[in-house]
């Protein structure tokens, strides 16, 4: 693909933010989910860095990736997310989810990050509101009855 050609196709792709700021809509007419972000936190030692988890919903074969420096800790809650949610009552999304924990160059470490992914998947797949988020931060553990 010549440089021309990708850098139209990015722009026909490209996502614009609405300004009421919750929905995005594609350049090609296809509606975007808006990404979620929830607010935590990592600690090493005595400091306490803030991190946040964003999550997306992608189509694509079902599956959920952890970007972001994650532990081997923080990489097995994948499981413990996906069996609290459905045992909760909520729908867990069959597509592909991404989530980051941000800012991507501190390791993070702990099985804390378990309910804001959890959070933040059920807002980006509008099982909650994503407006119920805002100003709060979420540290915890989940089981998996929920």
């Amino acid at each position: 693909m010549s440089g021309e050609s990708a850098r139209e196709s990015a722009t026909n792709h490209r996502i614009n933010n609405q300004e009421d700021g919750t929905l995005y809509t594609c350049d090609n007419g296809f509606p975007a989910a808006r990404p979620s972000m929830v607010l935590t936190a990592s600690q090493s030692g005595l400091e306490t860095e803030l991190v946040i988890v964003e999550t997306d919903l992608a189509q694509g074969l079902p599956a959920l990736y952890l970007v972001g420096l994650p532990s081997l800790t923080v990489r097995e809650s994948r499981e413990r997310v996906r069996s609290a949610i459905t045992h909760a009552g909520y729908r867990f999304p069959q597509k592909r989810i991404t989530v980051n924990l941000s800012p991507a160059d501190t390791k993070k470490e702990g099985s804390h990050f378990d309910l804001p992914m959890a959070v933040g998947i059920l807002a980006v797949a509008e099982e909650i509101p994503p407006s119920a988020l805002g100003g709060a931060a979420f540290l915890g553990e989940l089981s998996l009855d929920g």
